[in-house]
């Protein structure tokens, strides 16, 4: 009897520990497809990542900084993201349909995550525009580009090229990894996901539909630290909000900034930040210039004898 009790003890232990990596497995998968889902049809719907696998090596020499070792290029949580997309333009309230057709008539550049052991980086990859070979000649003979800078640019024509690489400070994180947290944290069941730059506000914003309705998240706002608020409402950074809702306090907001919606070339943002130095640089100099004139006009005018 005692060691029939002993045999049916070692097999629901069998049974429990089968049990336990059963479980195991099914979390595990879970989280995986969590995972995938943050990133939607960004990742898996490629047309076609084949079109930057290329650029490693050229990734790669660009992300590194002196002798910092860089793990490799994260091609598979590359994700599309439309710039210069003129998303709140409209004073009407817009479907999911209308949004992605607002977004999906713009242009888009692929953002590569980079794998490196202390700061996060990442690439950003253009299609290069038309150039003017003749210019370019000029300004490697005025010295303004190197020689390997000008034949870089010409052979970019029509071809996706590394713009730049970002690398954020510690703690600082780019909004792709942002999105995916809170979704994870908010446990929202994504059926797409779309990365954007807002035309009117110049910085990336991120996209969700949810329950066939679309959700919008800001990381940051230009000329300010933090949300805003004004008579339409408020947003938070790092939160999701109805699309039609926000675009209604992002207009206001615009208009109370005097913000200018017209594009920067390849859509690259320019942080609030060195805005804010480029203008006070201006106008040390203005002044400086100034000055020097007035010294100038002061100086006694010498006379012939």
């Amino acid at each position: 009897m005692q060691e029939g009790c002993i045999v049916m003890d070692k097999s629901n232990r069998c049974l429990l520990r089968i049990f336990c990596c059963f479980t195991v497995l099914i979390i595990l998968l879970l989280l995986q497809f969590r995972f995938a889902s943050v990133y939607g049809d960004t990742v898996t719907s490629i047309q076609s990542k084949d079109e930057i696998l290329h650029l490693e090596e050229e990734i790669l020499n660009m992300s590194r900084d002196g002798d910092e070792r860089i793990e490799s290029v994260d091609f598979d949580h590359a994700v599309k993201m439309y710039y210069d997309v003129p998303l709140f333009n409209e004073e009407k309230n817009l479907d999911s349909e209308e949004i992605e057709r607002i977004i999906t008539d713009s242009h888009y550049k692929w953002v590569v995550p980079i794998k490196n052991p202390t700061l996060e980086k990442e690439a950003h990859l253009y299609i290069g525009g038309p150039t003017n070979s003749l210019e370019i000649e000029n300004k490697v003979k005025q010295g303004y580009l190197t020689k390997e800078e000008g034949e870089k640019l010409i052979q970019s024509q029509g071809k996706w090229t590394v713009a730049y690489v970002s690398t954020y400070e510690k703690n600082a994180h780019s909004i792709i990894k942002v999105a995916q947290e809170v979704i994870e944290k908010e446990y929202l069941n994504v059926e797409k996901i779309i990365f954007a730059v807002s035309k009117e506000l110049q910085v990336p914003v991120v996209l969700i539909k949810v329950d066939g309705v679309y959700k919008v998240l800001f990381h940051e706002f230009p000329l300010v630290e933090g949300g805003i608020s004004n008579v339409k409402g408020e947003l938070s950074l790092d939160r999701f909000y109805p699309f039609n809702e926000a675009k209604e306090v992002v207009r206001e907001f615009a208009r109370e900034r005097h913000i200018n919606d017209n594009a920067r070339p390849n859509g690259v943002v320019i942080p609030w930040r060195e805005y804010s130095i480029t203008i006070v640089g201006i106008a040390i100099g203005g002044v400086v210039l100034y000055k020097l004139i007035r010294k100038k006009i002061a100086q006694p005018k010498r006379t012939n004898p």
